[in-house]
């Protein structure tokens, strides 16, 4: 059968083959199904060879609904043609072929209509009239898996010794089939539970005492017991508080959210001691369909920088799992909602999330917020990423990628107002494994009413900015920044490290620095150290810019190498000393020095 979409200029034909043989095979069927089709353009020619993404879902009805099974895939096309097994990468659940259910398609952003009905091929419907069979002819081997059901064996005609080890299990089981009078004292251990299987409404009142639980006992309450429903359509937010509030009153519980998309019309707040912990899914694509994990949709706040926070965090809380976006956030004209999320107490830990589109990320700062910790957190800030301030006991950054995947319509605009870092006061920040794309400036240090960063970051990088790293000022024990990468490409004025009047002492040690508009490094005041780093592609208009200018403060370069054959190192009349020692691809002569003795130059090769 075949069918068509127009896909900006294409068209979509496909050709739906089912491998499903649920009656007569001997071996065992896998859960896939075999799916051909044709991909051309308007006129009816192929589409260009590639790779597209391709988006499945399996529904129980025609129209609308909630999917049974989904599935991403990158598809190679050749000529046109793609063959793909749905089910390689998310096994298709046996729900999917019970009763009726269609198939429904999606190439990039378009969904294919109407959907396709699954059927059987023609020789898995029947294998042959069971009365033919001769009494005693069939032996277990020769019954697929689920033939024989309950009503067709007489009760307590199974002994133990007409099963197999291990043959029993779970889903073999039917609900409430085993109570406690089938159960000996002690037979039923920790090992033998699979994970949450054991949920609140299995819990007699006042079964569980303290007495029973271990001194690390995680306790968990699922948000949906009370009340929330998770289709992107109900108010949840009561129901999420709610769940928040009892899990405080407790002790300090684990919120489960399951996996689905939950409508937040207000705000949260996660007490003290509480963490509210989803299902995550590593980051799509921007061309996928749409948010899936756990993922909470926030409305509240538009044009209100000021307002509450979407999700306020108390001390010792974590945030975990979990996915936002704004729906009514502008792929064009963006505008203003308060933080995201906000800590106000020490301890907060934010755990693997994507924050969609927030204009504002995480704000580590307006409140105290000491030994705060983030791993793995994803997305698209649009004017503030992360902002860390009053943190005066260590803080951790580890694992961290902004970049334009919700939409690449507004590199522009982040590239000219967004800031991927922002860091004030912080006694010992530690930084690792971070990379920020399309951002005004990546990394920014600056002096607060509180004071200023020190710390250590490791492994940071910063590609298209216009300031990759911004240094107005740094605490007298320094910043020392190690096996970066920096690319400062937004503007023709392009700079990929400015260290300011007040910048204090600034270590960059092994990193590299290309494609550059304009410099790489202004410096204007502090102690700046380059050590071992790398420097090529700067001066991409040739208007004799060098690769370094110092203005103000010190200066130290050595070990380092300029690749390009142009102006490397100026020292002007402003800055107190410099040394410019044991550099490759520059002579000294190469270095212009406006301060006479106060430079020292030595041993620079060409």
């Amino acid at each position: 059968m075949g069918r068509g979409m127009n896909m900006r200029d294409a068209r979509y034909f496909a050709i739906l083959l089912l491998s499903l043989l649920s009656i007569g095979c001997t071996a065992s069927v896998p859960q896939m199904i075999s799916y051909q089709g044709r991909l051309s353009r308007a006129d009816g020619q192929p589409v260009s060879d590639g790779t597209y993404s391709l988006v499945f879902r399996i529904y129980t009805q025609e129209t609308g609904g909630t999917p049974l099974w989904s599935e991403l895939q990158s598809v190679r096309v050749t000529g046109g043609l793609f063959n793909v097994l749905l089910g390689s990468y998310n096994p298709i659940p046996d729900v999917a072929f019970q009763g009726d259910t269609w198939l429904e398609t999606q190439v990039n952003d378009t969904v294919l209509v109407p959907r396709t009905r699954i059927v059987s091929v023609g020789y898995a419907l029947v294998a042959k009239t069971a009365e033919n069979v001769p009494d005693g002819s069939i032996t277990a081997a020769k019954l697929a898996a689920g033939a024989v059901g309950p009503q067709a064996i007489q009760d307590k005609a199974v002994g133990k010794s007409h099963l197999a080890n291990a043959a029993v299990t779970s889903e073999k089981i039917s609900d409430s089939a085993i109570t406690t009078t089938h159960i000996r004292d002690g037979q039923v251990m920790t090992n033998d539970l699979a994970a949450y299987c054991v949920t609140n409404q299995k819990i007699a009142v006042g079964a569980v005492t303290w007495d029973k639980l271990a001194s690390n006992a995680k306790l968990m309450i699922n948000v949906k017991a009370y009340g929330a429903v998770g289709d992107g359509v109900t108010d949840d937010t009561a129901a999420f508080q709610n769940a928040l509030n009892a899990a405080a009153a407790a002790g300090g519980w684990i919120v489960w959210v399951p996996e689905g998309t939950y409508k937040i019309a207000g705000h949260l707040t996660i007490p003290a001691g509480v963490t509210l912990e989803g299902v995550f899914r590593a980051p799509p694509g921007r061309n996928y369909a749409g948010p899936y994990g756990t993922t909470l949709l926030a409305y509240e706040g538009a044009n209100n920088e000021a307002g509450t926070p979407f999700i306020t965090m108390s001390e010792h809380s974590t945030l975990k799992g979990i996915c936002i976006l704004y729906p009514d956030q502008s792929m064009n004209a963006p505008v203003p909602y308060p933080w995201c999320i906000r800590g106000t107490g020490d301890d907060c830990s934010i755990i693997d999330v994507l924050l969609y589109n927030p204009w504002n990320g995480v704000d580590f700062g307006t409140y105290p917020c000491g030994r705060h910790y983030i791993r793995g957190l994803y997305g698209q800030p649009l004017h503030i990423g992360v902002y860390v301030d009053q943190c005066y006991d260590v803080g951790r950054i580890q694992d961290v990628h902004f970049w334009p995947f919700w939409t690449q319509g507004l590199i522009a605009y982040t590239q000219q107002n967004a800031t991927a870092f922002k860091f004030g006061r912080s006694d010992w920040e530690y930084v690792t494994n971070t990379f920020v794309l399309g951002y005004k400036i990546g990394y920014h240090f600056v002096r607060t009413e509180n004071g200023n960063c020190n710390g250590t970051f490791l492994s940071i990088g910063s590609d298209c900015s216009d300031i990759a790293v911004r240094v107005d000022s740094a605490a007298i024990f320094g910043l020392l920044i190690t096996n970066g990468q920096f690319v400062a490409n937004a503007s023709p004025s392009s700079v990929a490290v400015y260290v300011g009047p007040d910048g204090g002492s600034v270590s960059l040690v092994n990193c590299a620095f290309w494609g550059a508009s304009n410099r790489i490094a202004t410096i204007e005041g502090g102690h700046v150290k380059f050590d071992c780093c790398n420097f090529m592609e700067w001066d991409k208009n040739n208007t004799g810019e060098y690769a370094i200018t110092a203005s103000g403060g010190r200066l130290t370069v050595q070990g380092c190498t300029f690749v390009d054959s142009k102006n490397r190192v100026k020292v002007q009349s402003g800055v107190t000393a410099a040394i410019i020692v044991g550099n490759q691809g520059m002579a000294n002569s190469d270095v212009s020095n406006s301060i006479g003795t106060k430079c020292s130059i030595a041993n620079n090769q060409r």
